[in-house]
This record gives C-alpha cells, structure tokens and sequence, in this order.
C-alpha cells in the first residue's frame, strides 16, 4: 500500500512542475496501452449492454419447408404477423425456409442448422407442403394439435377451424388432428404466394399454443 502511495505521490509531484503540452506527452508515452485497455473494456462492456438492451426474441418461430417462397415474401410475412406479439420493441415473428435446392453443400448446412434448432425446441410451427407433412409426421416431429384447439376454444375462434382440421393416422395407430389446412389463406396469397397445398403442423416440442392460435386468426382470417 505504501508503495502504491509513493508512486502516485511521484506521477503527481512530476505532473505539478509540467506544461500542459508536457503532460499531454508524458500521459500518451506512458498509459497508451493503459488508456487502449481502458477503452476496449469501455467498448466491450457498452457492447453488451447494447446487446441485452436491444435484443430481441423469438415469440413465434416458424419453420418453412417444401413450399416455394422468396426471402423477400417470408420476411414480410414475419413481419405483418409481428401483430401478435406482446412486446414489439423486443420480441419478433421469424420465418426461415428450410426446404432442400438443387445444392447439395447448401442442403447439408440447412438440414444441420434445422436439426439443432428443432432439437433445442427453437421451432414452434411447420408451414409445410402436403408431402412433407407426412414425412415430418413419420419423423414424429409433430404433435397433435389438441392443445392448440384448447387455445382456440377459450378464444372463441374454433368454429372458423373447423373444416381445416387435417385428421392423420400417428405411428401409435391413433387418428389425431395432425395439422391445419391453409389453402386458400388471404394473408398467404396476398404475398403472392401459392396456398392450395400448405399445412401448418404444431413442433412436438413447443409449448406457445397461444402463440400458434393467435398466428392462425392473422393467417387464415386477418382477426
């Protein structure tokens, strides 16, 4: 502690008999790498606030497989669901395509980076096309829509699902509603996007059935 005493008497005594340009010279020849550190941990440390402040999070994720779509269409789409959110400043409605090219390097880093995040129960939707939905169904990537249709049921919009509801046959020999029709959805042709064959099917491991049902009013209805 004396020490550390003696050398600030030191600076400060040496500081007293310079000019300012001397100072200014003397502060740079000897704490630049101080004051370079001082500003990278300045730096870091308002970057991370910066990041907590202003990020946001996934309130609804949908998976977008086997029907054809540009970027363009599925980010405005994201983006007029947003309605459903419960805080827009930080949370967001994200749609990514996951459907398979014609290149095959890209199609094993989609398939890859799908897979993790499905596992880690990033995922709460399947839109899908018809093919597809029976093969996500084979894979048991899906549940059955029971929950869902509780959501529903509260929020008195059953009735408008009724005639959508697509019944399957599960690999326990069980017939469970499987998946919604989205044919000839408003908010999907609007888009310019082709809605005769799409379905949407409920993740096995998500949990924001309100979230789902509040999508499906916006999606098939504009309510």
């Amino acid at each position: 502690m004396n020490n550390v005493k003696n050398f600030f008497r030191t600076e400060w005594a040496k500081f007293r008999e310079m000019t300012f340009a001397e100072k200014r010279w003397y502060i740079w020849e000897y704490y630049k790498l101080h004051i370079f550190a001082f500003c990278l941990v300045v730096f870091l440390v308002g970057s991370f606030i910066h990041a907590r402040l202003t990020r946001m999070d996934d309130y609804f994720y949908i998976a977008w497989i086997g029907v054809p779509a540009t970027h363009v269409q599925l980010s405005g789409m994201a983006e007029y669901l947003s309605v459903i959110v419960d805080d827009p400043q930080r949370q967001r409605v994200t749609i990514t395509d996951y459907s398979e090219s014609e290149d095959v390097q890209f199609n094993v880093a989609i398939q890859t980076r799908f897979l993790g995040l499905l596992h880690v129960g990033t995922f709460d939707a399947f839109i899908i096309c018809g093919t597809g939905l029976d093969e996500i169904l084979f894979e048991q990537w899906v549940q059955p829509a029971d929950a869902v249709l509780e959501v529903m049921h509260e929020r008195h919009s059953f009735p408008l699902f009724r005639g959508r509801l697509v019944i399957r046959e599960l690999l326990d020999g069980s017939q469970r509603y499987a998946a919604i029709s989205l044919a000839g959805a408003p908010f999907i042709e609007q888009f310019g996007i082709d809605s005769s064959n799409m379905y949407l099917a409920v993740v096995a491991n998500t949990e924001r059935f309100e979230a789902i049902a509040k999508a499906l009013e916006v999606i098939l209805y504009g309510t």
